[in-house]
Order: C-alpha cells, then structure tokens, then sequence
C-alpha cells in the first residue's frame, strides 16, 4: 500500500514536470521568433548605449551578426545573470558589426 502512494506520488510528479517542460519549451519557441529577437536585443543594446539604435541595423545585425545561436546566448546571460551583463557580452559583437558596416559603405 505504501509502495503504491509512492508511485502515484511519482507519476503526478512526473506529469507535472512534463507540463512545464511544455510550457518551457513554447517559451523558448516564442522567444526565438524573429520579432521578438530584435527587440531582446535592441533592449539589451539600449540599456548600456545613451543613444538609441536604429531598427534596420538591429534586424540586420540579428540576421548576419548574431543568428539565433547568437540570440539564445545573449537569453540565456541575461536570464542567469543581469541585463548589463549581456549587453557588456554584445557591446563588442555591435561595435564590430558597425565598424564593418562602416566599412561596406
């Protein structure tokens, strides 16, 4: 009988788990669609430059510079750190893609 309570503890236990491995996963989903990665960055950016940055070099700085790869990174710095954090890891990665840019034009 004890044995019993055990596994039925285990199961419901279990099931939830499941649950919010569910939902974890439509998060990350959500967070690595295309619009909301520009705005995660551009957030970041904007908290550690005074002046705003401009949406085209974002969307294209997402796209060439970062890809997703690089978007789940700079998430996952600033889900387990702060968001100072991650942007002192993209303020680099930003002012290279703008210095290349520069370059370019």
């Amino acid at each position: 009988m004890f044995n019993e309570k055990i596994f039925v503890f285990l199961w419901w236990w279990f099931c939830m788990l499941l649950f919010v491995s569910i939902l974890n996963l439509f998060r990350w989903i959500i967070r690595l669609s295309f619009d909301s990665q520009r705005a995660f960055v551009t957030a970041v950016l904007e908290s550690s430059m005074s002046e705003n940055v401009d949406s085209r070099d974002v969307s294209e700085f997402c796209k060439s510079g970062l890809k997703t790869d690089g978007v789940t990174i700079v998430h996952l710095i600033e889900e387990n750190a702060t968001i100072y954090q991650a942007a002192e890891f993209l303020m680099p990665l930003w002012e290279e893609f703008m210095n290349a840019k520069a370059k370019v034009e």
